[in-house]
């Protein structure tokens, strides 16, 4: 059974995956991590660590999960240019899921704006304004 920690356990993000881990026979929740909490402490209690926080946080945890052997799914926004590419360099070496936004209307906006570019060609420029 794959044990699961989740970091900002109490935002609503956390508390939906956490109640799709208590659905789940084949995962088990091993620690909640809120801010302030010790996530060197927890090591031994996961083995995928599921991420909502600040860029900030993902990228301590980032290391943490690297130097102990640890996967990660990142559910992250607002990385800049530079912390993107550290986690893609922290790809190289262990198992990240990385989708900063897992709504199913932004992914499936994304899709269909994929197929419009490929279908209109270079010429036109599309733009997604929220």
């Amino acid at each position: 059974m794959i044990r699961i920690a989740v970091v900002g356990a109490s935002g609503r993000m956390g508390q939906t995956i956490i109640e799709a881990i208590s659905q789940n026979d084949k995962v088990s929740l091993g620690a909640t991590l809120d801010k302030g909490d010790d996530l060197i402490a927890a090591l031994d209690q996961f083995d995928v660590l599921i991420d909502f926080t600040r860029p900030e946080a993902t990228l301590e945890y980032l290391a943490i999960c690297q130097n102990s052997g640890k996967a990660m799914v990142i559910g992250t926004t607002g990385f800049s240019d530079d912390q993107l590419q550290e986690i893609n360099n922290a790809a190289k070496n262990m198992a990240i899921v990385f989708a900063p936004n897992m709504s199913i209307g932004v992914n499936l906006s994304l899709k269909l704006l994929d197929m419009a570019a490929r279908v209109i060609g270079e010429e036109a420029d599309i733009e997604i304004v929220e």
